[in-house]
């Protein structure tokens, strides 16, 4: 891509803003409160965009238009379940942790099963977000660094100076307020994007949908195949997996929750978020299927060796590196930084969030003054801020922190999400039981991830994890949950037995 003059003026103003609002919303700050549940006086409107924002990563903007470009539609199906888990137990989620939560949800965890389990699940939480910051900067950097050429490390360099500058000062407003510019960026590239291609086509949009819809590249629902491909049932079960992780166990939305005043503020966020991420996801699908008939009309080389290759990610990045006007561009560019950043700033947050409510207050220095641990929360966030940076870094010589990433995430989605489950929804769950329970996960858990990491081979083949990979954190959940009820009653069936001393 030559980076023409209007482009570089778009990405100047944008960050320019981002870094501007920052800055401003960080004024406000003034102890620890302010800093990670923005005084708790957020309007609900403009929480519910954050979350927005926090849901439609650079996963969205790369990998769906990828999937529909290579394929159809049936990625939707994980998104779908968002809703369906918001509309049976949304409700309940919200008004339970806004009671029993102050700032961390580990305080919650720590109230049911003791003080190990709150620090067990805060390792991990911390470790996922960090790695999070790490694999997000690294494979954005790399897009970034396919469309424009620019130097990888610098972009990383760049890329994480500017985050780590708006929300170390801004704190939780400024996260908020920065994804509601970096969500409108990101969602007006998408629009425009179609537009400009329904523009370029003989049949303009309805060509666009007619000629998908032959090709079949607009189905959504695939019921063959079981749980060992990628079709309904294996992504309609990681979806429920994931989106009850989202909104009962993650860091980022329960924090959320309590940056409202009212409990019908946090309901308005979390439902406007989470229902209005559905068409966003299912517009950048759209997006993948209208450069596939773009592609059709305009042939290039390229994109034909991606899709040979099985790197139909890379179709809408070359899209918007050779086929968009300059200053349109720009702003796809900026688009792809907003989703990027909105997910980097959150995960800083709630790490320092975590690290100074679960481990500096409570275990280090109850007694300290707020002004301290205000002081202890901005070094933590420029802190995770700088080892995002360091990790992503080392990814570019070094691909094992991608193999480090995915055995987080199977462990922390699988495992974390069973404990949050019986936490919420078993008052006979007790923490002997839940050790149990999260053992037994973890054993789950690391019987896929040898399967990611090749296998076994030979004879040993056939005790290779059955499922699709996606599968793992769903398994390893249903083994957390089983497993922790059943060795909590059997625990306390064996207590109340015990003859009396």
């Amino acid at each position: 891509m030559r980076v023409a003059l209007a482009d570089i003026v778009v990405l100047v103003g944008y960050f320019t803003v981002i870094v501007f609002m920052g800055i401003w919303t960080g004024r406000r700050n003034r102890g620890t409160e302010d800093y990670f549940v923005g005084g708790r006086s957020m309007p609900g409107w403009l929480v519910g965009v954050s979350i927005l924002g926090t849901c439609i990563s650079s996963v969205t903007y790369v990998a769906y238009p990828g999937k529909a470009f290579a394929g159809d539609w049936q990625y939707l199906v994980q998104g779908l379940m968002l809703p369906v888990v918001l509309l049976c137990g949304g409700f309940l989620l919200v008004r339970f942790y806004r009671k029993r939560v102050k700032t961390s949800v580990n305080e919650f965890l720590e109230q049911r099963f003791g003080p190990g389990v709150r620090v067990f699940s805060m390792v991990f939480l911390i470790i996922s977000e960090i790695a999070r910051v790490g694999m997000v900067m690294y494979l954005f950097s790399l897009v970034v660094h396919t469309i424009t050429g620019f130097d990888l490390f610098r972009v990383i360099i760049f890329i994480g100076c500017v985050t780590i500058i708006y929300a170390v000062v801004g704190g939780i407003r400024g996260v908020i307020w920065t994804d509601l510019i970096q969500a409108a960026v990101l969602v007006s590239g998408g629009i425009i994007t179609i537009s400009v291609i329904s523009s370029r086509l003989p049949a303009g949009f309805s060509g666009i949908l007619s000629e998908a819809w032959g090709s079949g590249k607009l189905e959504i629902f695939d019921f063959s195949g079981g749980l060992v491909r990628d079709t309904f049932f294996v992504l309609a079960l990681s979806g429920l997996a994931n989106y009850f992780y989202f909104l009962g166990g993650n860091q980022n939305q329960i924090q959320r929750y309590q940056c409202t005043s009212t409990d019908s503020d946090a309901l308005k966020a979390t439902f406007l978020g989470g229902l209005a991420s559905v068409p966003v996801w299912a517009l950048f699908l759209l997006v993948g299927t209208a450069v596939y008939v773009y592609y059709q009309h305009f042939p290039d080389p390229d994109v034909a060796v991606y899709l040979l290759h099985g790197k139909a990610d890379k179709a809408f990045p070359h899209f918007i590196a050779t086929a968009l006007p300059a200053g349109v561009s720009g702003l796809l560019l900026a688009g792809l930084f907003g989703a990027a950043m909105s997910s980097l700033d959150s995960s800083m947050n709630a790490a320092s969030t975590m690290a100074v409510t679960d481990v500096y207050r409570r275990f280090i220095n109850p007694q300290a003054p707020d002004k301290r641990a205000f002081n202890v929360a901005r070094l933590l966030t420029l802190f995770w801020g700088v080892l995002g940076i360091a990790l992503a870094i080392s990814m570019i010589a070094v691909k094992v922190f991608l193999d480090f990433y995915f055995i987080i995430v199977s462990l922390v989605i699988g495992v974390i999400t069973g404990v949050f489950f019986l936490a919420v929804a078993s008052k006979r769950a007790n923490g002997k039981g839940l050790i149990t329970g999260i053992l037994a996960g973890m054993v789950v858990s690391e019987w896929g991830i040898i399967k990611m990491l090749g296998g076994f081979e030979g004879p040993f083949a056939v005790f290779n994890f059955p499922f699709h990979d996606i599968m793992v954190g769903v398994l390893a959940t249903v083994t957390v949950i089983v497993v922790g009820y059943l060795q909590s009653v059997l625990v306390s069936g064996k207590e109340k037995k015990a003859p009396e001393s």
